[in-house]
């Protein structure tokens, strides 16, 4: 059996330089997101067994398509049922780890999101027998030309987008780098995870999905259909904890406004009031990056129109919010000073939303 060290051989998340923003790491494949990628789509979670990149697919069920009985494979299952282990979860514990697999922090003081110490620690020692015992190291190796060229394509899209009006618009500075990640095996999925560094500090990702492809199944990747859905996980690196922080504030009003979307939000994973409020404002603020940014019109409008059909139908008045803060900068210097503002939007929609029902 190869020793797993030989990993680090082939761990693909080299910083690529070339066209890259000075705030931004492109950190290409990342191994680990794919690996537990693949350890969830043999578990059966819906969200990570998207079959629209055939090629991928294809390999990652002839490789590993005789070790679901792994006890992995089963304890994985039992994690879902009992922790909710899923979706941005899985991706939390992925870079959680190193490239060897094991905790880059304590996790009996620092669990990954929605993970505990028992149940973390478990599932990376059956994780260790799992790389092992199905020849990971054979498998990536053999996908390395795969994935190096999926990042080259990806490429233009984080040369083309500029994290400074992200920190502008927020009116918050900071020296960390992002890194972004694209990815074979979260298909249409993204997500932003904020994780604990070896070095007690912090540090955010962004993952980018796969779903869009030429007419010779190459992944297609391209600012228009990509460019917004980075803009929207790197906005929920400063919207989550800003508004986490005014929870008790907003309590009310996003109570009230749930029940009426609650079915589509459930739908989208989107279980509780809170994260209702973080992904609407979220999706406020790509609507205006788009428009900064001369995007065409047929990409906003669509943009648009699927957050509606996702049950965000107030997104383009709450979009209109951000232009009035722009607009007071002197009077709201950070996004965080115009916290009573929203608060004053969301009272009124509640109100009307309210009424409305009522009659």
């Amino acid at each position: 059996m190869k020793k797993m060290t030989l990993a680090l051989l082939i761990f693909s998340n080299l910083s690529l330089m070339a066209n890259t923003p000075a705030s931004v790491d492109f950190l290409r494949i990342n191994q680990n997101v794919e690996l537990l990628s693949i350890v969830f789509r043999l578990a059966g979670h819906p969200e990570y067994n998207s079959t629209k990149y055939e090629t991928y697919t294809k390999r990652v069920a002839e490789h590993f398509a005789h070790h679901q009985p792994h006890p992995l494979i089963g304890y994985t299952q039992q994690l879902r049922q009992t922790q909710g282990i899923s979706y941005d979860a899985v991706i939390s514990m992925a870079l959680s780890l190193d490239a060897q697999l094991n905790p880059l922090v304590d996790f009996s003081k620092t669990p990954p999101d929605r993970w505990n110490n028992e149940s973390a620690s478990e599932f990376t020692r059956l994780l260790k027998l799992f790389y092992q015992e199905t020849r990971c190291v054979d498998f990536f190796k053999q996908n390395q030309t795969l994935f190096d060229s999926t990042a080259e394509h990806f490429q233009p899209v984080i040369g083309s987008f500029d994290t400074a009006w992200i920190t502008k618009f927020f009116g918050e500075s900071s020296s960390q780098k992002l890194k972004i990640i694209v990815s074979l095996g979260t298909g249409d999925h993204c997500y932003c995870v904020t994780n604990q560094t070896e070095k007690g500090k912090t540090q955010t990702y962004v993952v980018i999905g796969t779903w869009a492809f030429d007419g010779n199944g190459i992944p297609a990747y391209s600012k228009e259909n990509c460019l917004p859905f980075v803009v929207h996980e790197y906005a929920h690196s400063f919207v989550n904890p800003l508004l986490a922080q005014y929870e008790n504030e907003f309590e009310a009003y996003g109570n009230s406004l749930y029940p009426l979307v609650k079915d589509l939000m459930v739908g989208q994973a989107y279980g509780k009031w809170q994260i209702m409020l973080n992904e609407a404002l979220v999706r406020a603020i790509v609507i205006k990056y788009l428009n900064d940014h001369n995007f065409n019109n047929n990409v906003i409008a669509n943009t648009i129109n699927q957050d509606k059909k996702m049950g965000f139908g107030w997104v383009t008045v709450l979009a209109k919010q951000l232009y009035i803060y722009e607009q007071q900068r002197s009077v709201y210097p950070t996004f965080e000073h115009y916290i009573p503002q929203l608060l004053d939007f969301y009272k009124n929609l509640s109100a009307m939303a309210t009424t409305h029902q009522n009659n």
